[in-house]
């Protein structure tokens, strides 16, 4: 068998459709391997604890002259309706307002006084 027969026969075998498949699976293993290694060496970030005096200011069931939500950013008189409304396990009390802005949390916009 000579070289033309054999391209002749080589090219009865090897169909476009084929050849795009195996293209297409090449390329996909390749794409996965590459961004599989890429990610294993990442490095993990650190997490940071806040250990300001101000969190441990803020008192979780004790009462003082502000409150705030645990998940929140507000911090509330005691009389004001946003206080009323967190649920008194999820509430977080400060006995001055620098405390309470320390720890990250602001003024309530609603409540009168602040």
């Amino acid at each position: 068998m000579n070289i033309p027969e054999r391209l002749q026969k080589l090219k009865g075998l090897l169909s476009k459709d084929f050849i795009i498949l195996m293209t297409l699976v090449l390329t996909s293993g390749i794409s996965f391997s590459f961004g599989y290694l890429a990610g294993k060496d990442t490095i993990k970030q650190e997490v940071f604890i806040d250990t300001s005096a101000a969190v441990y200011n803020a008192q979780i069931g004790e009462k003082g002259a502000f409150v705030g939500s645990i998940s929140g950013t507000k911090y509330h008189l005691l009389h004001c309706s946003g206080a009323k409304r967190i649920k008194e396990e999820n509430k977080v009390y400060f006995d001055t307002k620098e405390d309470a802005q320390l720890a990250g949390y602001a003024p309530a916009a609603n409540c009168e006084g602040l």
